[in-house]
């Protein structure tokens, strides 16, 4: 069982000065968690936690006030679980997260999804270890942001990285795998989604210089 509080910070005190309000309430928290964790074997270990809190006076950004507010009270159940397991040279490992946000008097947060889930499996192609390929999935459930309704969907991405010494590294990426269209949001402070289109590459790049 926890408690914890924030105040506005100095972009969202300015914010509300620019239009001659006062800042933001401080958020207050109240939280209370039970957790799991235990080893499977020499292969690795798996986690449970189970949580409920209740936010007050979270600060958001009111399109329509033009300035930020904090909501109503904001009571959230969740559930997090995960497993992470090692192969010889392959590791994998994956978590979900399920979570049902209420405000008091009704009504969901926008931009809130009901679950979430992660995964990342990564293959050592050499026995050094300088060539590594990875494989990772994600997957978000729908949403609603202002008055529209953000579908889910699923990802996946990879990438291959070659690591000749501790100092350099270089990683060629290629995300959306499956080039599935999709909407997304950046955050809950804007009712614009950004929508997304085929497979993107990058190459990258790391040397640490001195010692």
């Amino acid at each position: 069982m926890g408690h914890a509080f924030r105040g506005a910070n100095r972009s969202e005190s300015a914010s509300n000065e620019a239009v001659n309000a006062a800042p933001p309430p401080a958020e207050r928290v109240q939280s209370l968690e039970m957790a799991w964790e235990a080893p499977l074997g020499a292969l690795g270990r798996y986690w449970v936690q189970v949580y409920r809190n209740q936010l007050r006076s979270l600060i958001d950004f009111h399109e329509t006030e033009g300035r930020y507010l904090g909501s109503a009270p904001l009571s959230n159940l969740g559930l997090d679980a995960g497993v992470q397991l090692r192969f010889s040279r392959l590791q994998w490992q994956a978590s979900s997260s399920w979570q049902r946000s209420r405000f008091e008097g009704g009504g969901a947060p926008t931009n809130s999804p009901r679950w979430l889930f992660k995964s990342q499996a990564t293959l050592a192609l050499d026995e050094a270890g300088h060539w590594r390929a990875a494989l990772t999935a994600r997957a978000i459930s729908s949403r609603h942001l202002a008055s529209r309704r953000l579908g889910g969907y699923a990802l996946w991405n990879a990438n291959l990285l070659w690591q000749p010494r501790a100092n350099f590294e270089a990683s060629l990426g290629v995300f959306n795998l499956g080039a599935k269209t999709y909407d997304d949001a950046p955050s809950s402070e804007s009712a614009n989604s950004v929508r997304h289109r085929g497979r993107a590459a990058a190459l990258q790049l790391f040397w640490r210089l001195g010692s």
